[in-house]
């Protein structure tokens, strides 16, 4: 059952679109340092977003955290 994260946008395009850009940016920090030391800021900076953007399409770290493990079960 999927879970449904906190979005500030209308755009269900849109949203899955930036989820996809954050949680592939998100991959990579957790990769380099673990998802403890990973910062949103971090995250936000690889994605090519501000911090302000991410919190537009995602909640929380941990919500990311959420959609690479439910997205991981998909594959």
């Amino acid at each position: 059952m999927a879970v449904q994260l906190r979005t500030l946008s209308k755009d269900d395009r849109l949203v899955e679109e930036r989820r996809k850009t954050i949680m592939e940016a998100a991959i990579r920090v957790f990769a380099e340092k673990n998802y403890a030391e990973a910062t949103v800021q971090e995250i936000a900076e690889v994605a090519g977003m501000t911090v302000g953007n991410v919190y537009r399409y995602i909640g929380s770290k941990q919500d990311i955290l959420h959609l690479i493990c439910q997205d991981s079960r998909r594959a």
